[in-house]
C-alpha cells in the first residue's frame, strides 16, 4: 500500500534514467547541486528505487562507469542488493580526483543554516565518513571500499585503466567499449554513468586552478601579489566558498560558520534566510531579498 508520505520511487528513477535507452542511468548531470555527499545520496536513492520497484533482479549484471564517490557508492550498494557489479574507471584506483586534495570536505556544510548542517558525520548507511581534508576522507573510504570488495567478491569487481568510449543498446543489454577496443566489448543489463565531478577545462590565456588539486583557492586563501584579479566561474556553493577564501584571510569554511552561529542569539538568521529564499528559483536575483530580510539580522547581531 502506498501512502502520501511514501517516497516516489518513479520520480527518483526519472531523475537518473535515459528515456531513450532502457537500462541506462546517469548520476548527477540533471541535478541542481553536486557535492561529495549529495552524489552518495543520489547513488543510494537510485539503487534503492530499482530494488523497491523490482527493476533490479538477483545476480543481474550491472556496469558502473566512473569510480568517483557516486560510482563507488552505487557499486557497493548494487552488490549489497544482490547484483553482479563491475566498476570501471580510467584511473588506477578509486576516488582518484580528491585523493591528494587539501580542500576541506564536509558532508552538510552546504546546507547551512539548516539544522544538522554542522554535523561532521555524513550519517550514511554505507561508506560513511567524517569531515576532513579530501585526502583524509578518500584514504578512509578507500579502505572501506577494499573491505567491501573483499566481503562481496565476486559480486563486486573493480577494473582500472578503463575509459569508456562507446555504449550501445544491444537487445535487452548494453554493450560497452573501453579504450576504443572493439575486440573486447563488455555487456550488462544496466549501466550507470557516474561521471559527475570531472576536471576543469583549461581556458586559453588564463591560469586554471583546479578545484581539487593542492594549491587550490580554498587551501591557500592568501594572494601572493596584492591586487591580483581572479575569475571564479560558478555561483554555487563551491564558487561562493572560493570567493570567501579569496576575500577573508585564513578562511576556514566550517570554522567560519560555527563562529558566526555562536555570535547569534536566536534562529533569526535562519528564519530570515528562509523568507528570502521562499518562492525563488535558482536563477532569481536574491540581492534585494537579502538586503530586506537577512542584512537587518546581521546588523542587529553585530555580525
Amino acid at each position: 500500500m502506498t501512502t502520501s508520505s511514501d517516497p516516489d520511487f518513479s520520480a527518483w528513477l526519472d531523475l537518473c534514467r535515459n528515456p531513450a535507452c532502457d537500462g541506462l542511468y546517469f548520476l548527477g548531470p540533471k541535478q541542481d547541486r553536486i557535492t561529495f555527499y549529495s552524489q552518495q545520496v543520489r547513488a543510494l536513492r537510485l539503487v534503492h528505487a530499482l530494488v523497491e520497484t523490482n527493476a533490479l533482479k538477483p545476480n543481474e549484471k550491472v556496469a558502473v562507469v566512473g569510480a568517483g564517490i557516486a560510482g563507488v557508492t552505487a557499486a557497493v550498494a548494487f552488490a549489497l542488493s544482490g547484483a553482479k557489479v563491475t566498476l570501471y574507471d580510467p584511473a588506477a584506483d578509486v576516488l582518484q580526483l580528491q585523493s591528494g586534495s587539501a580542500r576541506f570536505l564536509h558532508p552538510h556544510i552546504y546546507e547551512w543554516p539548516a539544522m544538522g548542517s554542522l554535523d561532521d558525520q555524513a550519517g550514511l548507511p554505507i561508506l560513511d565518513w567524517t569531515a576532513g581534508t579530501g585526502k583524509q576522507v578518500v584514504d578512509h573510504l578507500r579502505m572501506e571500499f577494499e573491505s567491501a570488495r573483499t566481503i562481496l567478491s565476486p559480486k563486486l569487481i573493480f577494473e582500472p585503466g578503463k575509459r569508456l568510449t562507446a555504449v550501445t543498446a544491444l537487445g535487452a543489454n548494453q554493450e560497452l567499449i573501453f579504450n576504443g577496443d572493439t575486440s573486447d566489448p563488455r555487456h550488462a543489463s544496466k549501466v550507470v554513468l557516474a561521471m559527475g565531478f570531472g576536471e576543469e577545462k583549461v581556458v586559453e590565456g588564463t591560469e586554471t586552478i583546479a578545484y581539487w588539486k593542492s594549491g587550490s583557492i580554498e587551501t591557500a586563501a592568501q594572494e601572493a601579489v596584492a591586487g591580483t584579479r581572479c575569475f571564479v566561474s560558478g555561483g554555487g556553493d563551491g564558487g561562493l566558498t572560493d570567493v570567501m577564501a579569496l576575500m577573508v584571510s585564513k578562511f576556514e569554511h566550517v570554522a567560519f560558520a560555527r563562529e558566526l552561529l555562536e555570535s547569534l542569539t536566536d534562529d533569526g538568521l535562519t528564519s530570515a534566510a528562509d523568507t528570502a529564499f521562499a518562492g525563488k528559483s535558482l536563477d532569481d536575483d536574491l540581492q534585494g531579498d537579502f538586503d530586506e530580510y537577512v542584512l537587518p539580522v546581521l546588523k542587529r547581531e553585530n555580525v
